[in-house]
């Protein structure tokens, strides 16, 4: 009777067994495609709408079929000059999350440069026509140094954390890394997240993993930072992003 029982145990284990391996295996686990249409538009402007972005996007799950209405604006940013990108992402009903960038061409001039270099070349026709040491310091001393603001120097602050990383380490971008708000204004930690980039780890897989640390209440006026990071499968951190959240 014993070994009857001991049987029918194990019969029952390797069963249930079974049906957990294929319930893992059957479980959805790859996100939406992105895709953009040939006629979508390339010119990006910064009076451009979400809606108009999403133009020409659509987003396709090989579960749920057509998902574009799940699909995002998730942040536009800069890595080339007067070349901007345009993130989207989309998810199905399992969650599974998928972003794909769009590069756009600015209508934008850089103005900045071409301010410099004016200034740089009147800085120099002054020099040459001084007369005297005096004059030559009075021109010195008419030179400016262009001020970053917060959210520049913000950001020049993190290209410079992410620029001495180690190789091999995932590289994490947001969108802004300081901001302004009025009070009361609602607060999406995640919306802030621009990019993870890993030579191990899928983008969608780091997704996943996003850590953030520190909490901000909208409710009450001060200073708060949120830190983003994640850890590849090899056990690489990236760089800690900080967002630097000002509630007036």
């Amino acid at each position: 009777m014993r070994k009857w029982l001991v049987a029918l145990m194990i019969v029952l284990s390797v069963a249930l067994g079974g049906t957990v391996v294929g319930i893992f295996f059957m479980a959805d686990r790859k996100g939406p495609e992105i895709s953009f249409a040939g006629d979508k538009k390339t010119v990006y402007s910064s009076d451009m709408t979400d809606e108009e972005l999403l133009e020409g996007v659509t987003a396709k799950d090989n579960e749920d079929g057509d998902v574009s209405n799940s699909l995002r604006v998730e942040g536009v940013f800069t890595k080339e000059e007067n070349q901007v990108y345009v993130s989207f992402v989309a998810k199905d009903s399992s969650n599974n999350v998928t972003k794909r960038q769009f590069a756009m061409e600015s209508d934008e001039k850089d103005d900045k440069k071409e301010k410099k270099e004016e200034t740089e070349k009147e800085d120099s026709e002054e020099s040459e026509k001084a007369e005297s040491e005096e004059t030559e310091e009075e021109g010195s001393d008419t030179e400016k140094v262009e001020e970053l603001t917060p959210a520049e120097e913000a950001a020049k602050r993190e290209q410079e954390k992410i620029d001495a990383m180690a190789p091999g380490a995932p590289k994490f971008y947001l969108t802004t890394y300081y901001l302004e708000i009025p009070v009361g204004t609602p607060v999406d930690q995640l919306s802030y997240v621009s990019d993870i980039q890993d030579d191990v780890d899928a983008t969608n897989t780091l997704y996943r993993q996003i850590q953030i640390e520190g909490s901000v209440d909208s409710g009450v006026p001060g200073t708060y930072e949120l830190t983003y990071y994640v850890v590849d499968s090899s056990g690489n951190e990236s760089n800690r992003a900080v967002l630097t959240i000002v509630v007036q």
